[in-house]
């Protein structure tokens, strides 16, 4: 089932592709369309970069993987100095 999100995933773009050139005709797409869709990956790029910051560890420091104690409990992962 998850290699069928994959491609489906994958085939997405291609599938937006064929609705888009089946939907504008002969003139193109319209400007309105043209713009919506600028503002859409501003947004998608702003959201990337915001995300990036946000999640990143700062300098220094360095990631500890999750582990699993002998009692069964779980100590999550975090940043450590080195």
């Amino acid at each position: 089932m998850l290699r069928l999100l994959e491609v489906g995933l994958f085939l997405a773009p291609l599938a937006a592709l064929v609705v888009w050139r089946l939907l504008a005709g002969r003139g193109g797409p319209s400007l309105l369309v043209v713009a919506v869709a600028a503002g859409a990956l501003a947004v998608l790029a702003g959201a990337l970069l915001w995300y990036s910051r946000d999640a990143a560890l700062p300098a220094g420091v360095t990631y500890v993987p999750a582990q699993l104690q002998p009692g069964g409990g779980i100590v999550p992962g975090h940043g450590a100095s080195r």
